[in-house]
């Protein structure tokens, strides 16, 4: 697991790994109420800042500041930067799930699908009922065009999961999926 974050002020990560979803969703949900055919293009690259600083826990730092500084990065839209410092972690600690699934996220966001796909698979070797893993792959698979694959990931969701919000999320999104195919 990765290192909790115990300092006031600062997100745990699960919550940061929720704002990921949020913007996946977001996106998609985008796409898809755009009125465009059942095929849904990638996202869009969000627009990385170019003037910020990039930001580098001090030398000596432990693994639980490399993870604070590459979610601060990841909540600038900065997620090359954010990769960078999550791999950092990762060759250090391959355990760390949320840190792998983190990175997919980037990864995602990025328009990545075979890198995010990796790293969502990574994480469910580690931890195979994580949710958001499960949620993710759902939704990059979905975001890739490819419905009836992300509905695969959602309903081994539903399987052990069936109350969580990501559960929810992924009804929500196989009812829209189910509801925007046509029939001859």
């Amino acid at each position: 697991m990765s290192p909790q974050k115990s300092d006031q002020g600062k997100l745990p990560p699960w919550l940061i790994a929720t704002g990921v979803i949020g913007l996946i969703i977001a996106v998609t949900y985008a796409a898809l109420s755009s009125g465009t055919p059942s095929i849904v293009a990638p996202p869009t690259v969000p627009t990385e800042t170019e003037s910020a600083p990039v930001l580098n826990p001090p030398p000596g730092a432990d693994l639980s500041e490399w993870i604070t500084m590459g979610n601060l990065q990841l909540d600038e839209n900065r997620f090359r930067d954010a990769i960078r410092l999550y791999t950092h972690v990762i060759e250090r600690d391959s355990q760390a799930v949320d840190v792998w699934v983190d990175r997919g996220g980037c990864r995602h966001a990025l328009g990545d699908m075979n890198g995010a796909l990796a790293d969502f698979r990574a994480a469910l070797v580690i931890a195979p009922l994580h949710q958001i893993a499960h949620f993710n792959m759902g939704i990059t698979y979905y975001s890739g065009g490819m419905p009836d694959s992300a509905a695969i990931w959602w309903r081994r969701l539903l399987l052990f999961a069936p109350e969580s919000p990501a559960a929810a999320k992924a009804l929500r999104l196989m009812a829209r999926s189910d509801s925007s195919k046509v029939v001859p």
